[in-house]
């Protein structure tokens, strides 16, 4: 696997973890009824935060690494 293989598998798979914690995020605020035995919502929203932000993290990270070696 190249370096460039290696580092668009990693990038798919953080953005496949944020667009998850997105569209669980737009499913808890817009249907919450639809979602059993989560009594505790507001933990359900805070896990989905946490993933979301730790998914844009990594990818802005793994850009500014990809793009810096790029330049050297």
């Amino acid at each position: 696997m190249t370096a460039e293989s290696l580092h668009k598998a990693v990038m798919s798979q953080h953005t496949a973890k944020k667009y998850e914690a997105i569209a669980m995020l737009e499913l808890i605020y817009s249907k919450s009824i639809a979602i059993a035995d989560h009594t505790n919502l507001l933990g359900e929203v805070n896990r989905w935060v946490d993933q979301l932000d730790k998914a844009e993290s990594s990818i802005r990270t793994l850009q500014e690494l990809f793009s810096k070696q790029e330049e050297e």
